[in-house]
């Protein structure tokens, strides 16, 4: 880390600072996260300071950094400077709805616009993230009824800016009933202006700001293992922080694009894994401290986040435009991963997609399908044996002391259910998750039709096949009477499971056995028509067919 110079520090009021110029939050900076608790808590604090005359309320520190035109970076509190300016923006909202033109100007001049003096274009006082800030600028910075003040949010950090933005006119308008003189709320800006506090540290670089924003969350600043990491990783950048910075920007919207939220720092520790071996999350940051020690290696890792995050995007979209450089069956296999709902995996998917040829990437991705469901069936092991297994295999295959599928096999033989544990669990598993079961249940049923690859392509369509459960959860008088344990028990039993139409299901619902023979005989599925044989339906009857089923599935999900 670079040596600490010019270190600013001063005690300023919050509302203050947003008079001073222009403040940024870097593209690559967190997105709005602050949950509708925080900003409650926030304006409640304030309120309270206020009734009781309090000289001051602390709102802890803020570390910034200077640019050069002239603009102030936040390396950390954008979340306390964007919720203060969306409550000083609902107040010039109100002063709108009452006519109050000249005290509404006034606060957008003060605290949310900066007039250019020679193209007199009004820019914001302070800008957000690349994701955020387009719609913090039209959902709270311009007035309400302009055409752009109603875009809808895309992303559910605008939905976070929108929730606080309604808490803000709501909170406003308690205040105003309790106090409907105007001049109130011009009491609650001063107040914000000069008395809700702020340790401003303002340091003249990028470095020394990553260094005190650091030091920082070790006095007790909670930050989550993405900024540590993020910041850290600046800090070592030192003058190649700008390739440090595309790269982790690139990274983030690879990951943003596979629509899943907070998945940033899964998949830090998957990649660590992938690289290093097994990591939790506790011990990422220390491990990548003690292995990222020059401006050379935080740079190399840069890279290798914008390239690793490419195929874990991937990993996470069977239609990702990466599977087409491999076979639609790898790319099925894929997706059937993604339904299994396991991702443990990853780690080693991730390093077998670096290293192995195609052809061995089709053949593992097939056989870690079975695995998967053995893990699933079988259960036993926990998911933290199962992570740890599948962690310590992938520097081997970076290392290319693992180059196929079969030495693959052979590595992990020793801790995947074989056939006889696998069979036997199949015949005693309950099955809770309803997609899952549905999966099964069509791998069997492509058994027994003799079709190749069954246990791939889940069908998700709900609306072509669904779920039955023979005996219902809440059977009715025509089964008799029965124990509520014994069909608690029995009722989630995979020979208690088959598939129909969803029309059909919803009509059935939980009739007698006699009765939902009739739509059982007139069904198009083996797995289904089968029951026809029966008489009756009962608990024995639910072990004999899962005892053939788990025979099939042996067939299904092979090693």
């Amino acid at each position: 880390m670079s040596e600490i110079k010019k270190l600013e520090i001063a005690l300023e009021g919050i509302g203050f600072i947003l008079t001073q110029g222009f403040m940024a939050v870097p593209r690559y900076q967190r997105s709005y996260s602050w949950e509708d608790s925080n900003v409650m808590e926030l304006f409640q604090d304030i309120s309270g300071a206020i009734s009781r005359n309090e000289q001051e309320y602390f709102l802890g520190a803020m570390v910034v950094s200077k640019k050069g035109d002239g603009k102030i970076e936040v390396v950390d509190g954008q979340q306390r400077l964007a919720t203060i300016t969306i409550f000083l923006a609902a107040i010039r909202n109100h002063y709108l709805s009452i006519k109050d033109e000249s005290r509404a100007g006034d606060i957008e001049a003060d605290y949310l616009f900066k007039k250019d003096l020679r193209t007199q274009e009004k820019n914001p006082r302070l800008t957000l993230n690349a994701y955020d800030n387009d719609y913090f600028r039209t959902a709270i910075l311009d007035r309400p009824g302009q055409a752009s003040s109603k875009k809808l949010p895309q992303r559910d950090s605008n939905k976070s800016i929108l929730l606080a933005r309604k808490i803000a006119e709501d909170f406003i308008k308690s205040v105003v009933k309790v106090n409907p003189n105007a001049d109130h709320l011009i009491d609650w800006i001063d107040y914000i202006r000069e008395k809700v506090k702020i340790i401003l540290v303002t340091v003249p670089d990028h470095t020394n700001a990553f260094l005190i924003f650091e030091t920082l969350n070790d006095r007790g600043l909670e930050l989550s293992i993405a900024d540590l990491l993020k910041n850290f990783l600046f800090g070592e950048a030192k003058d190649r922080i700008e390739e440090l910075q595309r790269s982790w920007t690139a990274m983030l919207g690879i990951l943003e694009a596979a629509g899943i939220e907070n998945i940033t720092v899964t998949f830090l520790r998957h990649l660590w894994a992938s690289l290093h071996g097994p990591v939790r999350e506790k011990q990422l940051y220390e491990s990548i401290k003690k292995r990222i020690t020059s401006k050379q290696r935080a740079v190399e890792f840069g890279n290798t986040l914008e390239k690793s995050a490419k195929l874990y995007a991937a990993l996470l979209n069977p239609q990702h435009e990466m599977w087409k450089e491999y076979s639609e069956q790898t790319r099925k296999s894929a997706q059937t991963l993604i339904h299994l709902g396991l991702g443990h995996s990853r780690p080693l998917l991730m390093a077998v997609l670096e290293k192995f040829n195609k052809k061995e990437v089709e053949k593992t991705f097939r056989y870690m399908v079975s695995v998967s469901v053995r893990y699933l069936i079988v259960g036993g092991l926990g998911s933290g044996m199962i992570e740890r297994i599948m962690a310590e295999i992938p520097p081997k295959i970076r290392n290319e002391k693992i180059n196929t599928r079969n030495e693959l096999a052979l590595e992990l033989k020793e801790n995947v259910p074989p056939d006889e544990v696998f069979k036997d669990s199949f015949f005693r598993a309950s099955v809770s998750r309803a997609n899952i079961a549905r999966y099964y249940l069509c791998a069997l049923e492509k058994i027994m039709n003799g079709e190749k690859e069954p246990e791939l392509v889940p069908n998700e369509n709900q609306e072509e096949i669904n779920l039955e459960h023979i005996l219902p959860e809440n059977p009715s008088e025509k089964w008799g009477t029965l124990n509520p344990d014994d069909v608690k028990r029995y009722y989630k039993r995979i020979g208690n499971l088959t598939l129909l139409k969803q029309k059909v299901n919803s009509k059935i619902g939980n009739n007698g056995f006699s009765e939902k023979k009739k739509v059982y005989k007139i069904s198009k599925l083996k797995i289904t028509q089968g029951l026809v044989k029966n008489e009756k339906w009962g608990y024995s009857e639910i072990e004999e067919r899962q005892k053939r089923l788990a025979k099939l599935a042996l067939k299904a999900w092979p090693l």
